[in-house]
């Protein structure tokens, strides 16, 4: 099969500077969303494909070798490509496998937080980043188009400012959470934020069909409001076995289960594949 693919990488300006990030490939045959959440033991590593034949990496994982042979294995050995890479916030667990992303894959936009740490895992992570063609701040109010329809998308909701070279305590509660419009569903993707955070985002729109539990499933996370408010029908927890933090919790756990979520867990599971 002949595949001609033109690629566009056009970025565009909002109100208050806030970016618009356009990457779209047109290609035929080629029509499904398929999205993986990645068992890498404890930490977050997703990709998702898209019938336009994008390759979008959210989170790196804790370990470039793991993340390696995941992309190895769902990547066609043909296409060297990713058109975004979304690193939600600077702690080991999410950017550990950075090195797997840019060592072997030509990577055309990157999305981060912008917030700083002082670690050696941060310093190689800003190192890669800056072989990117483009890399972005995000807040809320940025927005990933990925198709020429505008139908599919990303919208960030938060953080809700600009933290470029910005130091924080608590890195999890400035991660960056994004509604995801893939088809005709919707994801949450949480990161590792905490209850504080989710009464925050209760005032937005974020009924989804799928939620990225927070923070592997930490009893910190996943508030009775804040589910109540997503009304997913899956809830996707990404944590890895005998871990030392107890993720999952067992209140989370049930408050999932008081709401009838169907949850689903990279440690008991291992990967964990949506197609529509």
């Amino acid at each position: 099969m002949k595949l001609s693919v033109l690629l566009y990488v056009l970025i565009f300006l909002i109100s208050a500077n806030l970016a618009v990030i356009k990457v779209f490939v047109d290609l035929k045959d080629y029509n499904q969303f398929t999205v993986y959440f990645f068992d890498v033991g404890q930490g977050d590593a997703i990709l998702i494909k898209t019938p336009y034949l994008q390759n979008i990496i959210i989170d790196a994982g804790p370990s470039a070798q793991v993340l390696f042979d995941k992309l190895t294995k769902n990547i066609p050995f043909w296409m060297k490509r990713i058109d975004l890479f979304l690193a939600t916030h600077p702690e080991y667990d999410h950017i550990g496998g950075v090195k797997a992303v840019f060592d072997d894959y030509k990577v055309l936009n990157v999305l981060h937080s912008g917030l700083k740490k002082e670690t050696k895992i941060f310093e190689i992570f800003t190192e890669y980043i800056t072989k990117a063609k483009n890399v972005f701040i995000a807040q809320k109010g940025t927005k990933v188009i990925l198709d020429s329809n505008k139908t599919n998308y990303f919208k960030i909701l938060w953080p809700k400012e600009n933290l470029n070279n910005v130091f924080v305590k608590n890195t999890n509660d400035y991660s960056i959470v994004f509604l995801a419009r893939l088809s005709s569903k919707k994801f949450l993707f949480t990161a590792d934020i905490s209850s504080k955070i989710e009464k925050e985002l209760i005032k937005e729109d974020i009924k989804s069909d799928i939620l990225k539990v927070p923070h592997h499933g930490s009893k910190f996370s996943s508030s009775s409001e804040f589910l109540d408010k997503v009304s997913p029908y899956f809830g996707v927890i990404m944590a890895g076995k005998d871990d030392i933090y107890n993720h999952p919790h067992q209140e989370t756990l049930k408050r999932l289960e008081e709401r009838n979520i169907k949850v689903l867990r990279t440690d008991l599971m291992g990967d964990i594949v949506f197609r529509f």
